[in-house]
């Protein structure tokens, strides 16, 4: 996947201290709710959605033999994750 792209933006302060306020009462970050609201307003076509599609089921992973393995990794993972 390609690499990210970053922009710049500037605005009010009392802009930023409403996102900052609504990203808190969501649990996110300022730039995830922003990211959120862009593709809201701006979703991919279709085309770019079918092809991001694709990209991920041609993904190869390789996977635990049994399902409770899987289950094991997942809390591990998440476990991991909390700490």
């Amino acid at each position: 996947m390609p690499r990210s792209k970053r922009a710049q933006i500037l605005m009010e302060p009392s802009e930023y201290e409403h996102l900052e306020q609504i990203a808190a009462s969501r649990g996110v970050s300022v730039a995830e709710l922003i990211r959120y609201a862009i593709r809201q307003v701006y979703p991919l076509a279709r085309e770019d959605r079918y092809q991001l599609v694709e990209s991920i089921c041609s993904m190869q992973v390789d996977l635990p033999e049994s399902w409770d393995r899987l289950e094991e990794e997942i809390e591990e993972a998440h476990l991991d994750g909390l700490s």
